[in-house]
């Protein structure tokens, strides 16, 4: 008969659940084919979701760079030379209250006009026009953004609006056609009544070839 003495029986005992709990942290560890296959899948859709990211970055540029060659051809290689005229003009109906600061016009997102008063040089009195601008553009449809910013005229009993400003800005499309010059006239007016706030008086409407447009959008 075999006698076991008790530090045996203890590590006996020690090394079978030692190696019970080992096989069994040893088992959680490692994944299931169901676990791996689902990571292969997760990481092959952002594989997929980054190619297309960079697919749209490339557009962007590629498109951008496109625009650039474009205007660089227009303004230098002459390209514009064969593309109709539009022709802006500019009418101020404000009242005397008003002196003209200064007008924008930006066309399809690029700046190609701006007007400054000279403040050392002018004196107060009302500006009823200012130059024209005149450029040439592609036939198809465009956007014009315009920006006019006015001042108080301190004359009179109202020597405090001098130090106020108002503006008036608006955005409107315009379709270019092959063969003939548009013409488009940004007409500024004075909206209200007797107690319509300075800065809320200015207004404008725009006339394309001779006809108000309705398309105008005020800011």
């Amino acid at each position: 008969m075999r006698i076991f003495t008790s530090t045996a029986f203890i590590l006996g005992i020690l090394t079978f659940n030692g190696t019970s709990l080992m096989a069994k942290d040893s088992d959680s560890a490692i994944p299931t084919q169901e676990q791996r296959d689902g990571e292969e899948v997760r990481e092959a859709e952002k594989e997929i979701k980054q190619e297309k990211i960079n697919d749209l970055k490339l557009q962007v540029l590629n498109s951008k760079a496109q625009m650039s060659i474009l205007k660089h051809l227009i303004r230098n290689e002459g390209v514009s030379k064969t593309y109709p005229k539009v022709n802006i003009s500019f009418k101020n109906d404000m009242s005397e209250r008003y002196i003209l600061h200064s007008v924008k016009y930006t066309i399809d997102g690029e700046d190609v006009f701006t007007y400054f008063r000279d403040d050392e040089n002018s004196s107060s009195k009302k500006i009823e026009e200012i130059q024209p601008f005149e450029g040439a553009l592609a036939p198809g449809t465009h956007n014009l953004v315009i920006r006019i910013l006015f001042q108080g005229n301190d004359s009179g009993i109202f020597s405090y609006i001098s130090d106020y400003r108002a503006k008036s800005e608006g955005q409107i499309s315009f379709q270019v056609e092959k063969g003939s010059t548009t013409k488009i006239e940004v007409n500024a007016f004075e909206k209200g009544w007797m107690l319509t706030e300075f800065k809320d008086r200015p207004d404008m409407k725009v006339l394309i070839n001779g006809n108000v447009s309705e398309k105008l959008i005020k800011f």
